[in-house]
């Protein structure tokens, strides 16, 4: 339920900031208990959460500005 929420959030254009914020410290949890109990499937949120980011930078020009990738 909370991932749904998160990502409710994240879908909305006024709260995707907030959502994709969530959703990174909510799988940041997830691969610290998959860390923790040695499993070996941690990769999963992390490919998820860095998805959603990428997600986010696209779209988004502002954000592009604050992490650029290459100089102008």
């Amino acid at each position: 339920m909370i991932e749904l929420a998160t990502f409710v959030l994240y879908l909305v254009p006024k709260t995707r900031y907030l959502g994709g914020l969530l959703m990174l410290a909510y799988l940041g949890g997830a691969v610290a208990t998959h860390v923790h109990a040695n499993d070996g499937k941690f990769f999963v949120p992390v490919i998820v959460g860095v998805i959603a980011w990428l997600g986010l930078y696209l779209r988004d020009r502002r954000l592009r500005a604050l992490v650029p990738f290459t100089a102008e």
